[in-house]
């Protein structure tokens, strides 16, 4: 099993979804995504949401760049201010009905906010990604605000702060800790690795995506 911290926000966390799936895909992976909206984590200092948009949309350039030299991703602008929040709990909301369903959601929030440049914290936004990923209509206040959500995403904030992750994407697996947005042969060669017992990279600081 490979757990993957996410966030819906993140250009590089997009990156790393697209790669993952296609191990997903084609090696059978095993795929578990956990979501963490660091612009909205008091664990995991908030302070920070204002920098990493800021980073964000003068590094946008660069960004586009590598998501279509290494990800074959095609990535406009989002909008500047965005919250994950929402989009986290209805995942997460997502991941425990249907987990096939639950990753084709994913896409489409990133999707919706990277290649639309739509707001995925809007309420409508949100109920036609779910529409379009096969849950249909959906109360999505009632998801949003129910215990179970608020506890899963709580667990996904212990579990990334357990494993030393203040920035995303990150990808957990066994043991060992890799960071940042890695294409699909580097991925694949880690994991690899990983299965094989070798021993890797251990765990080091993220950099903010």
């Amino acid at each position: 099993m490979v757990e993957a911290f996410l966030d819906h926000v993140c250009p590089y966390s997009f990156m790393t979804f697209a790669a993952l799936c296609e191990l997903v895909r084609v090696d059978g992976v095993r795929l578990r995504c956990r979501m963490l909206p660091i612009a909205a984590s008091a664990e995991l200092d908030p302070a920070e949401a204002g920098m990493h948009a800021l980073r964000r949309m003068s590094a946008w350039p660069q960004i586009q760049a590598l998501g279509a030299s290494s990800f074959g991703l095609v990535l406009a602008p989002p909008l500047p201010v965005l919250d994950g929040r929402p989009s986290a709990a209805l995942s997460r909301w997502a991941d425990r009905r249907d987990a096939v369903a639950g990753l084709r959601l994913h896409r489409l929030l990133f999707e919706a906010c990277f290649g639309a440049g739509r707001d995925i914290a809007d309420p409508n936004v949100l109920a036609a990604v779910a529409t379009a990923a096969g849950f249909g209509q959906i109360d999505l206040a009632r998801i949003v605000s129910s215990a179970a959500t608020a506890d899963g995403l709580r667990d996904d904030t212990r579990s990334a702060v357990r494993h030393g992750i203040t920035a995303v994407p990150a990808i957990v697996a066994g043991d060992h800790l890799l960071l940042g947005a890695q294409p699909v042969a580097v991925l694949r060669q880690g994991l690899g690795l990983v299965a094989a017992g070798t021993d890797v990279r251990p765990p080091q600081p993220a950099v903010p995506g």
